[in-house]
């Protein structure tokens, strides 16, 4: 926490100052050649959208050896060979694109040894993987030469990269007979593969359309075809963090092979590959990595039990035969607050799991199936005061069975300190500028302070306020370049400041439809400098009291600065890490939760500056009820066009942080 000299020392007249260029500058990808690159190859990619050019740069979340933009490059198109290091393993991942004016947004792409192409009538050799676009009632198709006996697999990836097209494919032998075929799939997200060894000799034809003829746009998609081999799913689905262990793909076309595996980051993480496995497709499947015992599922004896460490604790088992009923023991203390979660559909298994807690003596507890948004069970039980020990059991709504069918049920402390993070997925800092960086912070039992780290932050770009203060939900963490840096993508680690709790987390970007099955790809978020400035805004005087006094006003004074030529009306406001709080209204004779912005901190008659003015001296109210913690403050000015209501530039003062006093 700043010092009241620090906070004193960053309102005075020589203030840093932010600033910033025009919002719509950042590069944007429009639409890419290829929804693929190729592993330990050349693929050229064409990039289309806005502030491209010839000092492009390609930002992955998986390495790359080496880039270079071919001539010829324009604002709006680019082309870029791009070289993938054979280490590099297959799966997906999230491509930006960097400029002088900052950071695009992310589009998924697939990585694999595939070669890449556009879609075309007639595959030329397999292996290949084919990049097209698909709308509405189309139905596309493209054949190739197979031989008898051969296995192929056909696997077309839409949703796995955010496309809107559901697709459905269809394998037709040389007599124009389906041999295969395949629909939506939940363990693919809603994409298709189908696999067959081939009758006969001769040209096979593919088609793809959308499932009910009606494809969205975008309806972009990576038709992959070849003797591939892929893994959706491994068991089991949770280790422990650190722990040498073994998993085994389910689900999959090498199934029976074992994964040697130890990981010690937390959270869900990328399965490794196994070794001297070639062409493989897809994404990497997803295992949950925590910090508490990870127990596998064992054969019992008739009439047994198995008997589970007490919570924390995990355990992986399978359906294996039809209405199966998996049943464990769990001590418990009584009149503790426990949370359970099964994960099975959400991982691509096909258990429609019931989840049943059980006293000894068979008396239910609670039992529960479906949660919103997932067909995965979970829920929050209290132990009552005479139970020592429940049993956990858990079977298939549909009676379901097979080596596929597995699952993973954890049992937690609701109590339990933690806390989760979440950031914007860029940011641009303007050169001799600066930009905001909210962090906010989901806590769980846990309200001490969360010390904030930027590994990897670019040099000559600096970071302040790296701290959310004990009790707070949110910080505004400062970022200022002095010269150009290099983009790159960073991650934000957030720690407890308590040696009693050890409480570790990456920060997470906003989820996506690629994302939300791959939450690994949540963990970095693009920073990159650059941009003229167009405004400054820096504060000008020191506030009269260099805390916020519940109930009064505080004085500040600001100073703007215009670029040369830059004209038009900029209006001001303030930004806060306050969590505003709601009132309910009536809106067309409906009740509705809305801001009370008079329980808010705000600016009392926020200015809009006029052409040559700079100065502006703001009062900002404090409402006599806020809640008693620090608070980050900063003012914005917004550029307004002539309608007076467009946006077409912003700048920020640096934030503050200030405590709440009586």
């Amino acid at each position: 926490m700043r010092t009241f000299a620090t906070r004193c020392s960053l309102l005075s007249a020589i203030a840093v100052c932010c600033a910033v260029h025009k919002a719509s500058a950042a590069p944007t990808i429009n639409s890419l050649s290829l929804r693929g690159l190729q592993v330990g190859a050349r693929t050229t990619l064409v990039i289309d959208g806005s502030e491209l050019g010839p000092e492009t740069k390609i930002l992955l979340t998986s390495p790359i050896a080496e880039q270079s933009v071919k001539p010829g490059a324009t604002p709006q198109h680019v082309e870029v060979e791009i070289a993938l290091d054979a280490s590099v393993p297959a799966g997906l991942a999230l491509l930006r694109v960097g400029s002088a004016s900052g950071v695009s947004n992310a589009v998924a792409v697939g990585l694999d040894t595939l070669p890449q192409q556009a879609f075309v009538p007639q595959a030329a050799a397999l292996p290949v993987a084919m990049s097209g676009n698909l709308t509405g009632n189309a139905v596309l198709t493209t054949t190739f030469a197979g031989k008898k006996g051969q296995r192929v697999v056909v696997d077309a990836e839409a949703r796995r990269l955010g496309s809107l097209l559901n697709p459905m494919l269809h394998l037709l032998d040389p007599r124009r007979v389906q041999i295969a075929w395949s629909a939506t799939q939940p363990a693919l997200e809603g994409d298709a593969r189908c696999e067959a060894v081939l009758p006969a000799d001769g040209d096979y034809t593919i088609e793809v359309h959308d499932m009910v003829y009606r494809g969205a746009d975008p309806g972009f998609f990576r038709l992959k075809i070849g003797e591939l081999n892929y893994a959706d799913v491994v068991y089991p689905l949770g280790v422990q963090q650190g722990a040498s262990t073994e998993v085994q793909p389910v689900a999959s076309s090498f199934a029976g092979v074992k994964i040697p595996l130890s990981i010690g980051d937390l959270g869900v993480q990328p399965a490794p590959w196994p070794p001297n496995i070639a062409l493989l497709t897809g994404a990497r499947p997803g295992v949950i990595v925590s910090s508490h015992p990870e127990v596998l599922e064992t054969p019992q004896a008739s009439g047994q039990v198995q008997v589970l460490p007490a919570a924390p604790v995990a355990v992986s088992g399978r359906l294996d035969a039809p209405n199966q009923d998996d049943r464990y023991r769990l001590p418990v203390t009584p009149n503790t607050a426990l949370r359970f979660d099964v994960l099975a559909m959400r991982a691509g298994s096909p258990v429609d799991g019931v989840l049943s807690i059980l006293k000894e003596d068979g008396a239910a507890l609670a039992s529960s199936d479906d949660r919103p948004g997932t067909s995965d069970p979970g829920m929050d039980v209290t132990v009552p005061g005479d139970v020592n020990a429940v049993i956990l059991s858990l079977r298939d709504l549909r009676g379901l069975g097979g080596t596929g069918n597995v699952y993973r049920i954890a049992v937690t402390s609701v109590a339990q300190p933690d806390f989760r993070l979440s950031i914007d997925d860029r940011q641009n800092v303007p050169v001799a500028g600066a930009s905001l960086l909210r962090v906010r912070a989901e806590r769980n039992n846990y309200a001490g302070p969360i010390k904030l780290s930027l590994p990897g932050l670019p040099a000559g770009v600096t970071a302040t306020g790296l701290e959310i203060p004990q009790g707070a939900t949110q910080a505004i963490v400062t970022l200022t370049a002095a010269a150009p840096a290099p983009q790159t993508l960073i991650s934000l680690v957030g720690e407890s400041d308590d040696p009693q709790i050890k409480i570790s987390h990456s920060a997470d970007v906003p989820e996506n439809a690629v994302t939300r099955q791959h939450p690994w790809l949540r963990k970095q978020f693009a920073v990159a400098t650059g941009g003229a400035p167009t405004l400054q805004l820096a504060w000008e005087a020191p506030v009269a009291a260099a805390d916020l006094k519940l109930g009064m006003p505080l004085p500040a004074k600001v100073k703007l600065t215009r670029s040369s030529g830059v004209m038009g009306q900029v209006r001001l406001s303030l930004v806060t890490t306050q969590v505003i709080p709601k009132k309910t209204m009536k809106v067309n004779n409906v009740d509705q939760q809305v801001d009370d912005l008079d329980k808010a901190l705000r600016l009392e008659n926020p200015p809009t500056l006029a052409d040559g003015q700079g100065d502006s001296d703001l009062k900002i109210l404090v409402p006599a009820d806020l809640p008693a913690i620090p608070y980050d403050l900063a003012v914005q000015a917004e550029l307004l066009a002539a309608d007076g209501k467009t946006v077409t530039a912003t700048a920020t003062t640096p934030a503050l942080r200030l405590k709440t006093v009586q």
